[in-house]
């Protein structure tokens, strides 16, 4: 292998957030959003960013909500998102060459469901590179450290 290059596998699993897009952004405004309709005014968004990849259930909870009061902020949240339309978020420069350049089979894992995670990819170029789009649809994700109940 020459130093620097990309080692060459047969399939490739890419995170969204943070990886092939800088969304942090969109995200914070969503979940600000969210924070204010549940009384909230006080967080600033740098408290928000060391979240973005971790379930929103988390930061709700360190931020002191009730685990009962999380199930609808979560749904909030996942209404106004999309409702954004991502107008904050960018592809990081590089990334739809790295993606075309690479081979091998392509696929996500994010905590986004699957219909948000496809119509990212779409609307910033980069569906045509994934084999298969996945997101977390319901099923726990990257819950580390926390029991949930």
């Amino acid at each position: 292998m020459i130093p620097g290059s990309i080692p060459r596998f047969p399939v490739y699993v890419f995170d969204v957030d943070g990886t092939l897009v800088d969304s942090a952004a969109d995200i914070c405004a969503a979940i600000l959003d969210t924070l204010a309709a549940y009384g909230r005014h006080d967080v600033p968004e740098s408290a928000l960013r060391p979240y973005i990849g971790r379930h929103l259930l988390d930061m709700f909870l360190d931020l002191g909500f009730k685990a009962e009061r999380i199930d609808p902020m979560v749904a909030h949240y996942r209404r106004v998102y999309p409702e954004l339309k991502h107008a904050r978020t960018s592809v990081y420069p590089g990334v739809a060459a790295m993606l075309e350049g690479l081979g091998g089979r392509k696929s996500t894992a994010t905590t986004k469901g699957t219909p948000t995670t496809r119509t990212v990819l779409e609307q910033f170029g980069l569906i045509q590179h994934f084999d298969h789009v996945q997101g977390t649809d319901g099923f726990p994700a990257k819950q580390i450290g926390r029991a949930h109940v």
